[in-house]
């Protein structure tokens, strides 16, 4: 990211926390990420329409699964590192890769629907909203996860994150221990399903807000 974006984003955001400072109100954030930084913030999970998502086919069921990997932002998500893995994969006839630019989410469920793996990002050490989408879709979520952000998750939720951790330049390799165990990474796949509907379904977010919209 060109170093004038950086300084610019962080003048907003040194901008925000000094209002909100100021005004002295509580301070939600959406993601584990931002409690890591802010850790007198309180978590506000995204939320997802997780029934838009959901898929009945079971995962990992190919010869060679279809993996996906869709990035709002290429350079946060350092989607160089994953086409060059995926593609190079894709060529063995190990996996059927299809990367996935400028489809409007409406259409996302069905893209989702017809794959097993989705790669989100091995560039923020977080998760958002296309994680939480892959998973309610009952893919196999993959992504380069902070272990400071993960214990923040287990805090929180009392549940490990169900997303198979990468690092940013071991993509392949985490695919490849996927299809070398697809009965536990099917069960993983459950596994996310159950933890969108219980945290980033609406409810938990709901339950954020109770204290402070009460008064």
């Amino acid at each position: 990211m060109a170093p004038e974006r950086v300084a610019s984003m962080e003048r907003v955001a040194q901008s925000n926390q000094a209002l909100i400072k100021e005004l002295g109100v509580p301070w939600f954030v959406s993601t584990a990420g931002l409690v890591r930084d802010h850790p007198e913030a309180t978590w506000l999970p995204v939320c997802i329409k997780v029934e838009e998502w959901a898929s009945r086919r079971i995962p990992l069921t190919k010869d060679a699964p279809v993996v996906v990997h869709a990035p709002s932002r290429e350079i946060m998500k350092r989607s160089d590192l994953v086409d060059a893995a995926l593609a190079a994969l894709h060529e063995q006839g190990t996996i059927t890769y299809r990367r996935i630019s400028g489809v409007p989410n409406s259409e996302m469920p069905k893209v989702l629907g017809d794959a097993d793996i989705l790669v989100d990002s091995v560039g923020s050490g977080n998760y958002g909203v296309a994680s939480c989408e892959g998973m309610a879709a009952g893919l196999v979520v993959v992504s380069a996860i902070d272990q400071q952000i993960a214990e923040i998750v287990r805090r929180e939720t009392g549940c490990d994150l169900p997303i198979v951790h990468t690092e940013p330049d071991g993509v392949s390799d985490a695919i490849i221990r996927i299809l070398d165990d697809r009965a536990k990474y099917q069960t993983v796949a459950s596994d996310g399903l159950r933890f969108v509907n219980a945290f980033h379904s609406g409810a938990r977010s709901a339950e954020a807000l109770r204290s402070f919209l009460a008064t």
